[in-house]
């Protein structure tokens, strides 16, 4: 009786504790409040160009409220889709390599798309100018939470980023531009620069572009 009573007992025990790391998980983990702000390298992020803001700040702040994140940037500034895709796994790999100078995550990236170590210039440089004509970053655990919760602030969306090739120009990034000084960083000779998830574009000016940003925010 002693034993079934045992067993009974270590049972009961063991299924409350796998219950409690459940309730934790599903609380704070699986919904993204505390594992996000742990693991920020898992967070995702959609991006759409966008017609017109009224109020940036109030919109901005209405997203926070989501539990996500999200920044306006400068649509002149902005080359392609890969291009903020490239700031945002440097971000996330900074992150990861506890190498950030951001304390959040939109932070982060707004600081390697900014080309720059310093918030001050990295929004004068990627930042919107205005609530016209910009591209909208939402930070998240889905690609589609993200979408939806754009959709509900009634943000007049265009749809995905397109190729600008005026942006070239605007980074300074030519045809004959000579490639950065990798060696600046610990992010050169590629490898670190894959680990980061980006592989070897056919696009010759966008690899330039990245290893702009992996070299110049030094």
């Amino acid at each position: 009786m002693f034993y079934v009573l045992y067993w009974l007992f270590c049972f009961a025990y063991a299924g409350a504790g796998i219950f409690c790391l459940l309730v934790f998980f599903w609380d704070f983990g699986f919904s993204g409040s505390y594992l996000s702000s742990v693991f920020p390298y898992f967070f995702m992020f959609c991006a759409f160009e966008v017609k017109f803001v009224e109020n940036i700040d109030k919109m901005l702040l209405k997203i926070s409220e989501r539990g996500v994140s999200a920044t306006l940037l400068n649509a002149d500034a902005l080359y392609s889709m890969q291009h903020l895709r490239a700031a945002y796994e440097l971000a996330s790999f900074a992150i990861k390599e506890k190498k950030a100078i951001g304390k959040r995550e939109e932070s982060e990236f707004l600081l390697w798309l900014g080309c720059s170590a310093h918030m001050k210039n990295a929004i004068a440089r990627a930042g919107a100018k205005s609530g016209k004509n910009c591209v909208l970053a939402v930070f998240g655990k889905k690609e589609g939470e993200c979408a939806r919760i754009a959709k509900k602030l009634g943000i007049e969306i265009v749809g995905k980023v397109r190729k600008n090739k005026e942006a070239l120009n605007y980074w300074g990034i030519g045809k004959s531009g000579a490639e950065a000084d990798a060696k600046k960083t610990g992010f050169e000779g590629g490898g670190k620069l894959e680990k980061a998830g980006l592989k070897k574009k056919s696009d010759e000016q966008l690899k330039k572009l990245i290893e702009k940003m992996a070299t110049a925010r030094i």
